[in-house]
């Protein structure tokens, strides 16, 4: 899901954490705490919405950027295989059981 976060918000530059969410569909309070983790890696920065202050825009930091961009080859061959075949509210759906998937193991260890 961490991977799916970040990609997403390099994808989107800057968006706020309830985009994030429905883009990634994953539910509100697990991806604010994986981009709570992000931001403790130094790979993610958020700060208030200059307009509506209860909202958060996440952003990469440079570190952010240059772990996407290593990512990358890696990302592309898994989706070659596993997801482009797919249509895209396949591969949205095959998104979320696998945030589901990651919750549920997170929580296991």
């Amino acid at each position: 899901a961490q991977g799916l976060l970040l990609r997403t918000i390099r994808e989107l530059s800057a968006c706020s954490l309830a985009e994030l969410s429905r883009e990634t569909q994953t539910d509100p309070a697990a991806a604010g705490k994986i981009v709570d983790s992000l931001v403790r890696r130094d790979w993610v920065k958020k700060r208030r919405h200059p307009t509506d202050r209860r909202q958060w825009i996440v952003s990469l930091t440079p570190e952010g950027g240059r772990v996407t961009r290593k990512l990358d080859p890696v990302w592309d061959r898994s989706a070659r295989a596993l997801v482009f075949p797919l249509t895209r509210k396949e591969r949205s759906e095959f998104h979320r059981i696998l945030s589901l998937a990651e919750e549920y193991l997170e929580r296991k260890t």
